[in-house]
């Protein structure tokens, strides 16, 4: 793997080292993780946003409403809804995929 330097704050390099030091890995493995938790929060950001914006439409209502409804029940896909798949059926399956109730 190749490296790079990357210029940062005094106070943020104190940071680090210290993160690094309390979870026993190297600085290096604390920013790259600090990384992809701000991939996914701007990720999240972003899809909230668009939502909002999507719901801020009137005309954008029914295509949001249409959407939302195609996922419901998707869940239980190709399960039989007479079945049971409760967390207590399941830890009395034994290894098994779940069983009824």
């Amino acid at each position: 793997m190749k490296n790079t330097t990357v210029r940062i704050s005094i106070e943020a390099q104190r940071l680090l080292r210290e993160m690094a030091e309390q979870d026993k890995q190297p600085m290096q493995a604390i920013i790259e993780k600090a990384l992809q938790a701000y991939r996914s929060k701007r990720f999240l950001e972003q899809v909230n946003d668009a939502y909002a914006a999507e719901r801020a439409v009137p005309y954008g209502q029914p295509a949001l409403a249409d959407e939302l409804a195609s996922l419901d029940g998707t869940l239980a896909d190709g399960l039989d809804p007479a079945d049971s798949w409760t967390e207590e059926s399941l830890a009395g399956s034994k290894g098994k995929k779940g069983h009824k109730k």
